[in-house]
């Protein structure tokens, strides 16, 4: 009996492990064969011939081809903005090719503008210096582009200053200081209307569109706050007639946005239009678009006081092809690829000019009959006498023989035995001199010059000096000092030269 029930309890555990295990492991286990798939990398389905090929687009390969264009931010001015905010206006800037740069150092700000092409301030309450507006203003003169952007709702931020009532500054004043060279200035006030709005009495919609490349493709911006403009040369937006200003609480015609008569100066009356999602309102991101491609298009020409950045494109130097670089022209080599590394741009050498790229030339004042095709644009003359000079010395006229009825000239009796001496010494050791025109002679030994030429196709800079001891210490300085040490003439440079050809070197 007892048996039985052991038997029964181990038939009552094991037979539900048996089933178990009988229904969930039918056999041994054998992989099944691959599951043969098709060699989609060898099938090439039938594509029906295009009749007209497609062309590239002549937009991509402009902006490929052509340098790029720096747009500096303003964040030294107290603005009430964050990169965040710009972004749908920085980034189709950038999709055009251009590169955006902050300025948020007003110590490097004259430095980073040389580098600029457009300038961007937007919200700005603390005023800029005369001298920054001087500098944006021959900026702009120079062929740069502005932008200036006012908003009613970001007009106050703290200042320096610890006195209550001189801790608020106006977006407005700092704007208009600038503005003011180009006969633009903005009201400080806000627009609203209580008819025709989207929303709120402060949303304004604006139909009354310019015709400009600027707006060109817009038919409706929405402006969330807005300023009006009280002088405004080119008008680009106009409200309604039943908007209101705050300063006057009657029904006019105001101007929210405008260019300068030059159509290099943009003014707006509104920050909040770029903001997600007021950017994606009516026509808004069309007109952002619009913005953006006006600050992106060509950049402006440099002059030589902007150097170092007179090259905007890979750069080439010309070395003809039996020149052997002896020590001074290899130092003077290394001198100029320091400097281009510190503009990421990369040096190579040519015999000749390369297409797409911009031209350095090292040369001596002995070469200038090589050199005569470069040198034509600047009208130099160069009297070299010592050494076999290349343009010999204007002869002068000599004096007629008398005649033999009449008598030889005889001194003054002024003229005293000191005066005479004087009068026969010459100018200088050598006498090797080059005319600059508006600066005058000067002699070449202690004289190194440096000579820019901007042109669509490529820029062109070239070093002279006398000696490749002169041209070394002409690159080191360029390289440590850039032209604070030298006279500038237009888009000539004469650099006082040493004679230590290591100058500037580490």
């Amino acid at each position: 009996m007892k048996l039985t029930r052991i038997l029964l309890a181990a038939a009552v555990l094991l037979v539900p492990l048996a089933a178990r295990t009988l229904w969930f492991y039918q056999g041994i286990y054998t992989p099944a064969q691959p599951i043969l798939t098709p060699d989609y990398e060898s099938l090439q389905p039938p594509q029906s011939p295009l009749s007209t090929p497609l062309p590239p687009s002549p937009a991509s390969a402009a902006v490929s081809e052509r340098p790029q264009t720096n747009l500096l931010v303003d964040f030294t001015h107290g603005n009430w903005v964050s990169l965040k905010e710009l972004e749908a206006l920085t980034q189709p800037f950038e999709a055009l090719g251009g590169r955006t740069v902050l300025s948020t150092d007003p110590y490097t700000f004259a430095e980073q503008l040389k580098n600029a092409d457009a300038y961007l301030t937007a919200a700005a309450t603390i005023p800029f210096t005369a001298q920054e507006a001087q500098l944006l203003t021959s900026f702009v003169q120079r062929g740069g582009r502005l932008a200036v952007i006012c908003d009613p709702t970001r007009s106050y931020a703290a200042s320096p200053t610890t006195d209550a009532l001189m801790a608020l500054s106006s977006c407005t004043a700092s704007a208009n200081l600038l503005l003011q060279p180009f006969d633009l200035a903005f009201a400080d006030d806000y627009l609203y209307n209580l008819e025709e709005n989207d929303g709120n009495f402060r949303h304004l919609i604006l139909t009354d569109i310019q015709d400009s490349p600027l707006t060109q493709g817009v038919q409706q911006v929405i402006f969330y706050a807005a300023h009006s403009l009280k002088s405004s040369p080119q008008p680009l937006l106009r409200t309604s007639p039943t908007t209101r200003s705050s300063l006057t609480d009657t029904p006019a015609q105001s101007v929210v946005a405008s260019l300068d008569a030059s159509g290099q100066v943009l003014a707006v009356g509104d920050l909040s239009f770029l903001q997600t999602p007021n950017n994606l309102m009516a026509d808004n991101q069309q007109w952002i678009a619009r913005i953006a491609g006006f600050l992106a298009s060509d950049p402006r020409p440099r002059t030589l006081a902007e150097y170092p950045y007179v090259f905007q494109r890979p750069v080439t130097l010309l070395v003809p092809a039996d020149q052997t670089l002896e020590k001074g022209f290899i130092t003077t080599l290394g001198a100029a690829q320091r400097q281009l590394a510190l503009l990421n741009l990369p040096l190579t050498t040519a015999a000749q000019p390369v297409d797409g790229s911009d031209t350095l030339i090292l040369g001596l004042y002995q070469d200038y009959e090589k050199l005569a095709p470069y040198l034509a644009a600047f009208d130099l003359e160069i009297n070299l006498q010592s050494g076999g000079g290349i343009l010999p010395p204007t002869p002068t006229e000599e004096a007629a023989p008398p005649a033999e009825n009449e008598a030889a000239p005889t001194p003054s009796p002024e003229l005293n035995l000191e005066d005479l001496l004087g009068s026969l010494e010459t100018p200088s050791a050598s006498g090797d001199s080059i005319t600059i025109p508006g600066l005058g002679s000067v002699e070449t030994a202690s004289t190194g010059l440096v000579l820019y030429q901007a042109q669509p196709s490529g820029n062109t800079l070239i070093l002279l000096a006398a000696t490749e001891e002169g041209l070394s210490e002409l690159a080191n300085m360029l390289t440590s000092l850039g032209l604070s040490t030298c006279a500038l003439q237009d888009n000539i440079a004469v650099c006082p030269l040493t004679g230590a050809a290591t100058f500037g070197q580490g």
